[in-house]
């Protein structure tokens, strides 16, 4: 994967803190800061997502779309050579 650098100030215990858990987790500091910004971006989207479909008042009509895919999902699977 390509990178490129960004310069950010921090306190230097905050360094200290992401250099010692990105140690805890095998990675370089900056792989670990990348990994959590990934992460938060994807837990915000998360969030927004369902505050959508819950705005959105078709949730049930959903819910038997989803079983109904499912559904046909498991027969087409059934019997399948792996």
């Amino acid at each position: 994967m390509a990178t490129a650098n960004l310069t950010v100030s921090l306190d230097p215990a905050v360094i200290d803190m992401a250099k010692a858990q990105a140690a805890q987790h095998g990675m370089a500091a900056s792989a670990w800061v990348a990994k959590l910004i990934r992460d938060a971006a994807l837990v915000e989207a998360s969030r927004r997502y369902d505050a959508y479909n819950l705005a959105s008042g078709d949730g049930p009509e959903m819910a038997v779309w989803d079983a109904a895919n499912s559904a046909e999902q498991d027969e087409r699977l059934a019997g399948a050579e792996w």
